[in-house]
C-alpha cells in the first residue's frame, strides 16, 4: 500500500490540514469536503464497481503484499509462498500448516495467525520463523499499528489481544464481541475496526491516551431479523431461539428445554429427553431458571467442558460448538455436512431450506458449491459471515461477506453501508490493497477468490490506508 501525501479530515479525527481550513460535517456516505483543492476525498465512485478475476493463485483465508509486490499466502497443503503477478510461486516455509491472518511488519516480515498451533508466527523471506505468542483460542483477524504492536482477534472468544513485538508480551483491549473476524486501522492510526462472523457488524475501538474505548457500533450490512414463520403454513417445521419448532399462526412455537425430565433430580444427576423419537441420555444442567435435561448426551459435554468454540474434540472432524441450549457440545462436522445436505433435497438453490439437527438446529438458504449438490447454509452464515475488513486512504471501510458474495463500504462516521459489489462467489475471505509495484496497482482493492484459487479486482479507484509495511 502506498504512501498517503496529504492525509485529510475525512475520517473525524484531528490531522493536519494544508490550508488550515475546518473541515465540514457532512452526511453518512460522503467523506466531507475539506476544502482542499487536492483533496480526492469528496467524491466516491458510484458502486457497483467494476470488476475482473485474475487466477493461479491459492485461495488462501488472507494474503499480504511484500515490498516487491508479491503474494504471501498460504496454499491447500499448508505450505506458506510467495507469488508474482503471473503465479510463479516460491515455497517459504513448507507445511506451515492452516493459516488465518497476516500482514507485513516494517522490517518486511510476515506475522501470520496459525489457527492449528493457536500461535502467532513471525517469517523472515528466508523462512526462518519464530513463535511470538501462543494459547490463542483460535487466532484469525490480524494488524500492525505504526508502533509495530501487533493486534489478533480471538475469533471463539470474542476477544482482542495486543502483543508487544519485542517482549512478546499481550494485553486484551476488547472482550465480549461476536466472532471478531477480520481488523484494521484508520488511515491515522487511531481507530481500530473489527467486524463480526454471524452478527453482521462492525465496531470501533477508539484510542484514549495510553488505552483503548469499548468497541463502539460502526454498522451492520444486516436489517431488522425476519419472523421465521412470516407467510408460512401453520404446521411448517421452524426453528427459533432454543430449538425446533413449529408454526402457528404465523408464530414459531418452541417446546423449549425439557426441564420435566429433572424434576425431582439434582444438578449432574443422570436424565433422558427425547427428540424426534431418539432417547437422548444427558446429565440435569442448569441455566437461570432452574435445571433442564440437554438435547446433548452426557459424553457429547464432558468431552468440551472447559473448551471453546472450534476447539478439537476427539480427533477427526469433531468440534466443540455452541448449541441452541447454549452449552458446549461436541459435533461430528461430517455429520453436519450430511444434514445440511439433507436440508436441500428435492429444493433448488436459492431456496429456503431448514436443517433439523439434534444439537445446532438452524433455517437458511440453499447454496450451490459448485458439485450440483446444494448445501443448506444457515442465515448466520449466508447473511452477516463478515470476514476480511480493510480501510481506504479517506478512512472508509470495506468488509467482505463471505459465503454470500458481497462487498460493502461503511462512510468513517458509521451508519447504513453501501454494497458496493456481488460477485458469483461462496468464499471471499480478505481483501487488501496493491502496494503499485510486481503489478498490483496501489488504487485497485484485491479480494481473494477461494471457489476458484484466483483474485477479483475491483476499482475502486482509491489506494489503501498506510501500513506497517509502508516506508
Amino acid at each position: 500500500m502506498s504512501v498517503i501525501l496529504f492525509l485529510l479530515a475525512c475520517n473525524g479525527n484531528a490531522v493536519d490540514n494544508p490550508d488550515d481550513s475546518d473541515p465540514q460535517t457532512t452526511d453518512s456516505g460522503d467523506t466531507g469536503d475539506t476544502g482542499d483543492p487536492y483533496s480526492i476525498c469528496d467524491d466516491l465512485p458510484q458502486a457497483p464497481y467494476d470488476t475482473d478475476l485474475i487466477k493461479g493463485y491459492t485461495a488462501s483465508e488472507d494474503f499480504a503484499f511484500d515490498g516487491e509486490g508479491n503474494v504471501l499466502s498460504v496454499e491447500w497443503n499448508g505450505n506458506l509462498v510467495s507469488q508474482n503477478y503471473d503465479g510463479d510461486t516460491t515455497v517459504i516455509v513448507p507445511r506451515f500448516g492452516e493459516a488465518a491472518g497476516m500482514e507485513i511488519d516494517a522490517e518486511g516480515r510476515v506475522v501470520v495467525c496459525n489457527v492449528e498451533n493457536g500461535t502467532i508466527e513471525r517469517v523472515s523471506m528466508d523462512g526462518s520463523a519464530e513463535v511470538i505468542n501462543s494459547g490463542i483460542p483460535y487466532p484469525n483477524g490480524l494488524t500492525i499499528d505504526h508502533e509495530g504492536f501487533i493486534y489478533v482477534s480471538e475469533h471463539s472468544v470474542g476477544k482482542i489481544r495486543r502483543i508487544d513485538p519485542e517482549t512478546f508480551e499481550y494485553e486484551r483491549i476488547a472482550e465480549d464481541l461476536y466472532a471478531p473476524n477480520g481488523m484494521a486501522f484508520s488511515p491515522d492510526w487511531q481507530t481500530l475496526y473489527v467486524n463480526s462472523f454471524g452478527e453482521g457488524t462492525v465496531h470501533a475501538l477508539h484510542r484514549e491516551g495510553d488505552g483503548w474505548s469499548d468497541p463502539v457500533l460502526l454498522g451492520s450490512v444486516l436489517g431488522e431479523p425476519e419472523d421465521p414463520c412470516g407467510g408460512r403454513d401453520d404446521g411448517a417445521v421452524c426453528v427459533f431461539g432454543d430449538g425446533i419448532g413449529s408454526c402457528e399462526t404465523e408464530v414459531c412455537v418452541v417446546p423449549g428445554k425439557d426441564r420435566a425430565a429433572c424434576e425431582g433430580l439434582a444438578e449432574a444427576d443422570p436424565c433422558v429427553t427425547e427428540f424426534d423419537e431418539q432417547s437422548i441420555e444427558s446429565i440435569c444442567t442448569a441455566d437461570d431458571t432452574g435445571l433442564f435435561c440437554p438435547l446433548a448426551t452426557e459424553a457429547e459435554l464432558d468431552i468440551c467442558d472447559g473448551k471453546t468454540q472450534w476447539e478439537n474434540c476427539g480427533g477427526g472432524n469433531k468440534y466443540c460448538m455452541e448449541t441452541s441450549e447454549d452449552l458446549m457440545a461436541c459435533v461430528n462436522y461430517n455429520a453436519w455436512t450430511t444434514e445440511a445436505k439433507e436440508g436441500c433435497a428435492d429444493l433448488g438453490v436459492g431456496d429456503a431450506c431448514t436443517v433439523t439437527s439434534r444439537l445446532t438446529p438452524y433455517e437458511g438458504s440453499c447454496i450451490d458449491y459448485g458439485d450440483n449438490r446444494p448445501y443448506c447454509i444457515g442465515d448466520d452464515m449466508n447473511a452477516g459471515g463478515l470476514d476480511g475488513l480493510d480501510v481506504d486512504e479517506c478512512g472508509n471501510v470495506y468488509v467482505t461477506e463471505y459465503i454470500a458474495g458481497k462487498v460493502y463500504r461503511f462512510a468513517p462516521e458509521g451508519g447504513e453501508p453501501e454494497e458496493i459489489l456481488d460477485v458469483s462467489s461462496s468464499w471471499i475471505p480478505n481483501l487488501h490493497w496493491g502496494r503499485g509495484v510486481g503489478g498490483f496497482e496501489s488504487n485497485v482493492l484485491y479480494m481473494m477468490d477461494r471457489d476458484t484459487n484466483g483474485i477479483f479486482t475491483i476499482d475502486v479507484g482509491f489506494e489503501g490506508r498506510p501500513t506497517a509495511a509502508d516506508p
